[in-house]
C-alpha cells in the first residue's frame, strides 16, 4: 500500500536529487474539517492515517490545522470525532497545530470569544506532553505557539484566533520578537481572500468591528523579518488562492488559502502537501485526497513557489489594489499616481501600475473625494497590494 501511494507522487518529490530526507521536509496544511467531524469522521480519519503512513517517506515535519476543526464548538460528538482523528498524529509523534476557527467557538458564536468546548478538547492540556508546544495567551489555545525542527532547523509556528483582537495580535508580535532566530509560520483561520488578495474591511465576515482582517494582520506581520508563511481557510466562495509578498525586511512571505468543505463527504479529504527543497530554494505545493486517492493536477492546486526571496533582477514590479469609499462603495475613474506613472481605477475599483523596484509616494485623486496619499515599496518581480479608502471632502 505504501509503495502504491508513494508511486503517485511526482518524481521530483521522490528522487534523491529532488527529495533528500536530510534536508527536504514536508508540511501538511489541513483545510477546514468541520463537515468531516460533523458527518464524515471516516474521511477525516483517512487524512490522518495517510499522514502517518507517509511520515517517513515524505519527511512530514508538522501538520497545520487551518481552523474550523468542528462545525459547532459546543458539540461533544463532533469534538470526539476530531479528537479521535488527531490522536492518530499523537500516537505517531507528529507535531500539529489545530488553530481555532469561527465554528470552533461555542454555538458558532465567535463574537462571544467563548471557546470552552474547543479548549476542553484542543486546549493547552492536549499539548502538555508535547515538547514542541511552548505556550498560549490568556489561558486557552485560541492563540498559541510552538517550535518544531524541520530540515535540521528550528521553526516557530504561531496560531492566532479567528479575526484576532488587538491584544491577541500584540501577543503574537511579542512571540515573533522573542524568536528572531527562527523562521516563522502563521496559521489564522481567515486571512487570504479567494481572489488572491488579503481580506479587508469590505470583505464578508461574521464578527463585530475592532477585530483584525487579513489586511490588518499583514500590516503588522510584514514588519517581522522571520515570517515566511501564512496559511488560512474559512471562505466558501472559492477553494484555493495564493500570493507571495516581500515583507519590510526583504523576507519572502508565501500566503496560501485552502478550503474544500463544500465538496462531497465533508470535503472529499483534500489536503495540501508543501514540500520544502531548501537546496533549490523551492516549495512544491500539491493537493491530494487520501479518501479518493487522487491528486489535483491543475495549476491552482499543483505549483512551485520560491522558498526564500530569490532577489530577482527583472527591473519591474507591480503596485495593485482597489479604490473604494470608507463605506466600501467602489470608486471608478480614480487617478492613481506613483513615480511618474498613472493608472485609473476600473469599474470594480481595481488598478495596476508597473513600476521599477523602489519606494514610492502613491497619490489617489477623484473629483468629489478627498485626495489620499500613502507610501509603499515595490519589489522586483512581485506585486504589492495597496488599497485606498476615500472620504468625501
Amino acid at each position: 500500500m505504501m509503495q502504491k501511494l508513494i508511486s503517485r507522487l511526482p518524481l521530483f518529490v521522490l528522487l534523491l536529487s529532488g527529495f533528500s530526507a536530510a534536508q527536504d521536509f514536508t508540511i501538511i496544511a489541513l483545510p477546514d474539517t468541520q463537515n468531516e467531524a460533523k458527518q464524515f469522521p471516516q474521511v477525516m480519519a483517512s487524512q490522518m492515517k495517510w499522514i502517518v503512513a507517509n511520515q517517513k517517506a515524505l519527511n512530514i515535519a508538522v501538520v497545520l490545522g487551518e481552523g474550523d476543526v468542528v462545525d459547532n464548538g459546543s458539540s461533544v460528538a463532533q469534538l470526539q470525532n476530531a479528537d479521535a482523528a488527531y490522536r492518530l498524529l499523537d500516537q505517531a509523534g507528529i507535531p500539529y497545530f489545530a488553530a481555532i476557527g469561527n465554528h470552533d467557538y461555542n454555538n458558532v458564536n465567535p463574537g462571544s470569544r467563548n471557546a470552552t468546548g474547543f479548549n476542553q478538547w484542543f486546549g493547552p492540556a492536549r499539548y502538555a506532553g508535547h515538547s514542541y508546544y511552548r505556550g498560549h495567551f490568556t489561558g486557552g489555545n485560541e492563540n498559541f505557539y510552538g517550535v518544531v525542527t524541520m530540515g535540521g532547523k528550528q521553526y516557530l509556528v504561531l496560531a492566532l484566533e479567528y479575526m484576532p483582537r488587538k491584544s491577541a495580535l500584540a501577543w503574537g508580535e511579542s512571540i515573533l520578537n522573542a524568536n528572531p532566530d527562527k523562521d516563522a509560520i502563521l496559521i489564522t483561520h481567515t486571512y487570504l481572500y479567494v481572489d488572491n488578495t488579503r481580506l479587508d474591511r469590505c470583505d464578508p465576515h461574521d464578527i463585530g468591528s475592532g477585530n483584525a482582517n487579513g489586511e490588518d494582520i499583514w500590516a503588522l506581520m510584514r514588519k517581522h523579518a522571520n515570517l515566511i508563511l501564512v496559511v488560512s481557510g474559512h471562505l466558501t466562495n472559492g477553494q484555493v488562492a495564493r500570493r507571495s509578498d516581500i515583507a519590510d525586511h526583504g523576507n519572502l512571505v508565501n500566503q496560501i488559502f485552502t478550503n474544500f468543505q463544500t465538496f462531497p463527504d465533508g470535503g472529499d479529504g483534500w489536503l495540501r502537501i508543501l514540500t520544502v527543497h531548501a537546496s533549490s530554494n523551492t516549495v512544491t505545493v500539491q493537493t491530494y485526497s487520501p479518501w479518493l486517492k487522487q491528486f489535483k493536477t491543475d495549476s491552482a492546486n499543483h505549483y512551485t513557489l520560491y522558498f526564500r526571496n530569490p532577489h530577482l533582477q527583472s527591473g519591474k514590479g507591480k503596485l495593485t489594489g482597489r479604490v473604494r469609499a470608507n463605506n466600501c462603495t467602489v470608486i471608478a475613474g480614480a487617478k492613481i499616481s506613483a513615480g511618474g506613472q498613472t493608472a485609473t481605477s476600473g469599474s470594480d475599483g481595481r488598478y495596476s501600475l508597473s513600476l521599477p523596484p523602489g519606494k514610492y509616494t502613491v497619490t489617489v485623486s477623484r473629483s468629489g473625494w478627498t485626495t489620499a496619499i500613502k507610501s509603499e515599496t515595490v519589489y522586483d518581480s512581485f506585486a504589492t497590494d495597496l488599497n485606498f479608502y476615500l472620504t468625501p471632502p
